[in-house]
């Protein structure tokens, strides 16, 4: 995360881990998602992003891939509130 975004964050669990070839255009992907609770924003991303920015979940545009069935998974467990 801090790579990619400049944000910096501390674990608080796993979400789920996805993986199968239609996942990605270019192949078979795996990713591991977990719910972090924010610290900082630095400002400073990787070079290949353009652009870092957050949203109100009910604003949230249309996401890639399967990016959305994440987002809803960690909302599944927020509102189940199995998070310590």
């Amino acid at each position: 995360m801090k790579e990619e975004t400049g944000a910096e964050g501390i674990i608080i669990r796993l979400i789920g881990v996805y993986s199968g070839p239609k996942r990605d255009p270019m192949g078979t992907t795996m990713t591991a998602a977990f719910l972090m609770r924010f610290i900082r924003f630095a400002k400073k991303h990787d070079n290949e992003v353009s652009e870092v920015r957050f949203f109100p979940l009910n604003k949230t545009p249309k996401l890639a891939f399967d990016h959305e069935k994440i987002v809803n998974d960690a909302l599944k467990l927020l509102r189940q509130k199995k998070i310590k």
